[in-house]
């Protein structure tokens, strides 16, 4: 390679002009490149992201169809006038000096071209990267389920495209002071300082903000779960925002709980990963009732419900054996938690009817008092 371009460069004999047609040769090689990516992009790919399911694929493509040649043209060019400007160290066949030297006015501007070209080429970058940031985060979105929820949709997640833009605009910024070696030390470190000095300020509130990530990111519960959050926290949740968790109470009180106590507490979801819930029936008999005539009783009743599941199959039997009863159980399931409470109140109103209609009796305390006649006396 390196012989084929000493002899071109013999054969056109003025070098400056033997530097302009490499510098054209490159950029039309990028040219050529960016037809053929761009002639992909829309005639083959295209119709392939086409035919799947998600969307997102045909977000990610259109933005590569839109910037691509753009992109790898400028990139181009940029190299392309590299190759110009590291060709000016070459000494002139004729007159025996570097290009240099002999066209200073052209250099300096062909290096005030390369750092323009330098700065829209890292642009470009940044805004292809920004638009992919947002996509992937409204596929994100989309998979946890963030418009049910006007915290996600309303607040976090454009907090979130918020701060993927504000990152990738500092490197870009990082990568342009490189490359024109600009001290951007004390610029960092008064940064520091200051981000210091606000998160200590607001350590409660980035507390709960960074807790609010971890949920979103390890989902233990979500919209509509009913939860139980140590000992004394039950309901179902209505809403994860970015500094708390609002969760209604069975007495209908809505209660406030900031996101790094949850992180901390032990958490129970009664719904996922599957809504069914126990429901437990207790009674006691009389000793000498017939267990197994109760059994069939109560087996046939529960066919009038329709919450009831299926699998596993409801169970009755002897809990235990008490001085003054039998303890009786009655175990099943119910497809929903929601219809666990109304389910178990209808079930004991029904089960006692049941047994005061058919003779059963319930047990009760029973004490027996002897007197000793001897002693009375």
């Amino acid at each position: 390679m390196e012989n084929i371009l000493t002899k071109t460069r013999a054969l056109i004999g003025e070098d400056l002009i033997y530097l302009l047609i490499l510098s054209l040769l490159v950029l039309f090689v990028f040219y050529l490149a960016a037809k053929l990516v761009s002639l992909f992009l829309r005639k083959i790919l295209r119709p392939i992201v086409k035919k799947t399911k998600s969307r997102y694929d045909d977000y990610v493509v259109a933005v590569f169809e839109k910037t691509s040649f753009h992109a790898i043209l400028l990139t181009g060019a940029y190299l392309s006038l590299g190759v110009f400007r590291g060709g000016f160290g070459l000494i002139s066949n004729h007159s025996k000096k570097s290009l240099v030297s002999e066209y200073p006015s052209l250099s300096n501007w062909a290096s005030i071209a390369d750092k323009i070209l330098f700065v829209v080429v890292v642009l470009i970058g940044v805004i292809i990267a920004t638009r992919l940031a947002k996509i992937v985060i409204g596929w994100y979105s989309e998979r946890v389920d963030a418009k049910s929820n006007l915290d996600l949709s309303g607040s976090l997640f454009p907090l979130l495209q918020k701060l993927s833009v504000l990152f990738l605009v500092i490197v870009g910024f990082l990568i342009v002071s490189a490359k024109f070696n600009l001290d951007v030390s004390t610029l960092l470190v008064s940064l520091g300082f200051g981000s210091l000095a606000i998160a200590l300020a607001a350590q409660d509130a980035l507390s709960n903000m960074i807790s609010g990530f971890i949920i979103m990111l390890d989902r233990p519960f979500r919209i509509g779960d009913r939860i139980k959050v140590g000992t004394d926290i039950f309901g179902d949740v209505v809403s994860i925002g970015v500094r708390s968790t609002k969760i209604l109470d069975f007495d209908r009180n809505l209660m406030v709980i900031p996101n790094n106590e949850l992180v901390k507490s032990r958490i129970v979801n009664l719904t996922y990963p599957n809504p069914q819930v126990r429901v437990l029936i207790e009674f006691g008999l009389a000793y000498g009732s017939d267990f197994d005539s109760l059994k069939g009783l109560i087996f046939e009743h529960l066919k009038n419900y329709d919450e009831i599941s299926e699998e596993p199959v409801p169970e009755l039997f002897i809990l235990k054996l008490n001085e003054s009863s039998v303890d009786i159980r009655l175990d099943l399931k119910v497809d929903h938690y929601r219809a666990a409470f109304d389910l178990g109140n209808r079930l004991r109103t029904n089960i006692y009817k049941l047994l005061t209609i058919n003779g059963i009796q319930f047990a009760h305390p029973v004490r027996v008092i002897r007197q000793n006649p001897e002693k009375e006396k």
